[in-house]
């Protein structure tokens, strides 16, 4: 590495051009000519004017030394390119425009939060059911949510206590990737959903505390569906009309079913009344399985005599209408 030191300007040839041909010169003149003034003509000597004629030869050397002393040129011209492009920037402007610049920034800024807002953590629905149950399973397996409620067609589904909608109150979910949360919704499906399916919709308070999906409009998944239940084979009943073997009474009959997995919903039981009068209930209830349901009543003249054949109505396993013929022989002892 050399060790030579850099030379200092002033025994540079641009140093000694500018020190012995400008400043010297200039600094030597003035130098001169006041004192020529001061020793033969003190009294045309105007110190104002002096004064002015100094400040503008110190501000001729300022200005040759930025040109010449690269630090001090940095320090000068760089702190006026700055000034001018600053005030390059500024722009004259009015009220009016001055207020359409506030709205302006102002609705850009409601278009930030709108657009936000639609992109708010959101849930994924699903709902769930399983034959007989008189509720559906809703589950979100997205962000959790507040305050939901549920709508369906009431020809499809109907809810609990004749409501027009479900509603789940408070959280339902989380943020956990891959988890899911559900709550029931009592209600039950009518024939017509179960073999069509049902399509609910929802609504609900985001994490904003925004109501969706009235807030982001079209886009914002909303809807789960429930697919048409699968139809089971109803089992067939074997009816029997008899007396029942414990707790006989007078007119006490039974009507009983000797098939298992059989399934009757809302049991009735009828009869030509010119054959059998019926003393008690012909609406029986329901049956599930081997059993008997009671109902009292007693036979016609006829009816010892000719029979009779009792019509028993009911839902079967799919909720569809059943209608069975069942005879029954009773004789002249009845």
């Amino acid at each position: 590495m050399s060790d030579e030191k850099p030379t200092p300007w002033g025994q540079t040839t641009a140093g000694v051009l500018v020190i012995q041909g400008v400043l010297g010169p200039v600094v030597g003149g003035a130098v001169g000519v006041f004192l020529t003034l001061w020793l033969t003509q003190p009294d045309k000597l105007d110190l104002l004017v002096l004064a002015r004629v100094g400040l503008a030869g110190a501000c001729l050397v300022f200005l040759i030394l930025s040109v010449s002393l690269r630090r001090l040129r940095s320090l000068v011209w760089g702190n006026v390119r700055r000034l001018f492009g600053w005030i390059g920037g500024l722009r004259i402007t009015t009220r009016a425009r001055r207020l359409a610049l506030e709205r302006s920034g102002y609705n850009a800024r409601d278009g930030e939060v709108s657009a936000a807002r639609k992109q708010s953590p959101r849930p994924a629905w699903r709902v769930s059911y399983r034959d007989g149950d008189d509720f559906v399973y809703v589950h979100n397996s997205g962000y959790w949510v507040q305050d939901v409620v549920v709508r369906a067609d009431p020809d499809l589904f109907e809810f609990a206590g004749g409501a027009s909608e479900g509603f789940i109150a408070g959280q339902l979910g989380d943020n956990v990737r891959g988890s899911s949360s559900g709550k029931q919704i009592p209600g039950r499906l009518t024939r017509k959903g179960a073999s069509e399916g049902v399509r609910f919709q929802f609504s609900w308070t985001d994490q904003n505390g925004d109501r969706q999906p009235e807030t982001s409009g079209e886009g914002l998944a909303s809807e789960a569906a429930l697919p048409p239940q699968r139809r089971r084979p109803p089992v067939r009943p074997t009816w029997q009309i008899g007396r029942p073997k414990q707790n006989p009474g007078k007119d006490v009959l039974v009507l009983a079913n000797g098939a298992e997995g059989f399934v009757g919903k809302d049991v009735v039981i009828d009869a030509d009344p010119s054959f059998f009068t019926f003393i008690l209930k012909r609406e029986l209830g329901d049956l599930a399985g081997i059993g008997i349901l009671r109902f009292a009543g007693r036979p016609t003249e006829a009816g010892r005599v000719l029979g009779v054949t009792f019509t028993v109505t009911y839902l079967d396993a799919n909720d569809e209408e059943c209608t069975d013929h069942v005879p029954a022989e009773f004789g002249l002892g009845f």
